[in-house]
């Protein structure tokens, strides 16, 4: 049974016989009459009683009508819903990402998307788990993470190297500007986000560093009050360290400086209107360094 079928024997009951639906439906009555009679084997029963240029329903034919009509409404509404989200009207992101990319850049990213497209829905997910393994889970369909990653047979877009700043408590005996050697980080209580505790103790460590760490918080909103109550330190991206400032936490350089390279991953092949939308931001927002092969 397809959707053709349920069209012509609804044209045939509507219109009174196969002679007026076949006009109708501008299609030769012998191709009308043999879709209806396949239908008709298929279901096991007659749906007409033939009567010379006429026609009747039987019992069948009458238990038929009401379900093929809601058939084609059904089929019609998922043609909206097609046509929705591929015009972004609708349609659902899940991106997967550290709590502290979340907060930059991805909610800048975020933002601008719905602006563009207010019809769709972004879900933010961090598991506490590399994020490139929610893509290859199909959890989500886009991450972000910091370089390196393991990409496999993800495609993978680098965006350019950005310093990550000390953010120290308004007390601090620091200027805002000022640059502290990193080796400075072994006598400092630093506080780090769970998910971001192994990408930060690999970069301290290529500059002979062991840190600190005070405080391991799961939740990245925590940290910040507790820097300005000047109960510890934290190495943060610039617009969260600017954001920082504004409430009156010192911001210094690190001698050598410490970056970051923020990477965004997807699946090779096709992706949803949403996220190719979503790439498209991201693309146009953030200066990529490099596209990964």
């Amino acid at each position: 049974m397809d959707r053709r079928q349920l069209e012509y024997f609804l044209a045939v009951v509507d219109y009174g016989g196969f002679t007026s639906a076949s006009h109708v439906l501008r299609i030769a009555q012998p191709s009308l009459s043999q879709s209806v009679k396949t239908l008709e084997r298929e279901l096991g029963a007659r749906l007409f009683h033939r009567l010379g240029r006429g026609v009747k329903l039987t019992s069948a034919g009458e238990a038929l009508v009401g379900p093929a009509r809601q058939v084609l409404r059904d089929f019609d509404a998922a043609a909206d819903q097609v046509s929705s989200v591929a015009a972004l009207r609708l349609g659902q992101l899940d991106i997967a990402g550290f709590s502290v990319i979340a907060a930059d850049p991805l909610a800048r990213l975020v933002s601008v998307c719905l602006r563009r497209h207010p019809g769709i829905t972004i879900r933010i997910i961090d598991r506490g788990v590399d994020p490139a393994d929610l893509v290859r889970s199909g959890e989500c369909e886009l991450a972000f993470s910091i370089a390196p990653v393991r990409r496999g047979e993800l495609e993978a877009v680098h965006f350019e190297q950005e310093e990550m700043f000390l953010v120290m408590p308004p007390d601090a005996p620091h200027e805002p500007g000022v640059v502290i050697p990193v080796g400075a980080l072994e006598d400092l209580p630093l506080l780090v986000g769970r998910s971001t505790k192994a990408e930060l103790i690999r970069l301290l460590d290529g500059f002979g560093v062991t840190p600190h760490i005070a405080v391991e918080s799961d939740h990245r909103e925590a940290l910040l009050p507790i820097i300005l109550s000047g109960s510890g330190v934290a190495l943060l991206p610039p617009k969260l360290a600017l954001d920082a400032a504004k409430l009156g936490a010192v911001i210094c350089h690190l001698d050598p400086p410490i970056t970051r390279t923020v990477v965004m991953l997807h699946r090779k092949g096709p992706l949803s209107p949403a996220a190719m939308a979503f790439l498209d931001v991201a693309a146009e927002l953030l200066p990529v360094s490099a596209l990964a092969e």
